[in-house]
């Protein structure tokens, strides 16, 4: 499985597009002692490079969505409007039409019935944006929650939740390009 064209320099992952994300069902072997083992054939060239392997329970659950990562979140903003995107993945072994996303902030909170474009099969991730706008200056956690995978109950609720802290300051400070000191 390679990423990247054959090269004769040396390859080293520089961004996103050199990584490859690959899910592999070893359902067939559920009742037998796995080894993994991750072999390089690469023409004694190039490195190997492997990174966040996870290698999870044999026993599947029918119906068990989870957030993977919640990104585009500034950390501090002068914006009042900011947007981010929930990275949801669908860790059953059903494919998933709908789930109930819910997040908090302040003194708010929304929940919102998400019903996808496309089914979300088994193992493969959905992004789904939220925009939140007006917001005053002020430190915020926000929280954001999937749960109900086709209406019903999910099977894991632990990766259901993930906290997010960032703040709104709109005030701005002149700063000098250029400072002048002098000598005592």
């Amino acid at each position: 499985m390679s990423t990247s064209a054959e090269t004769s320099t040396l390859f080293i992952p520089s961004g996103q597009s050199d990584w490859r994300e690959i899910d592999i069902n070893f359902g067939e072997f559920a009742s037998q002692e796995v080894v993994v083992a991750f072999i390089g054939s690469n023409g004694g060239g190039n490195n190997l490079y492997l990174d966040d392997i996870q290698i999870y329970s044999s026993t599947a659950n029918d119906y068990d969505i989870g957030i993977d990562k919640v990104e585009s979140l500034p950390i501090v903003t002068c914006e009042s409007d900011v947007s981010m995107e929930v990275h949801v993945k669908n860790r059953g072994s059903k494919p998933i039409a709908s789930f109930s996303l819910s997040y908090a902030y302040g003194n708010t909170s929304k929940t919102e019935d998400i019903i996808l474009e496309n089914l979300l099969l088994p193992g493969k991730t959905e992004v789904i944006e939220i925009k939140i706008s007006n917001l005053s200056d002020n430190a915020y956690q926000m929280i954001v929650q999937i749960q109900e995978p086709n209406g019903v109950e999910d099977e894991d609720l632990s990766n259901n939740l993930k906290t997010v802290n960032f703040e709104i300051a709109s005030e701005t400070e002149v700063i000098p390009i250029r400072q002048k000191f002098s000598k005592r």
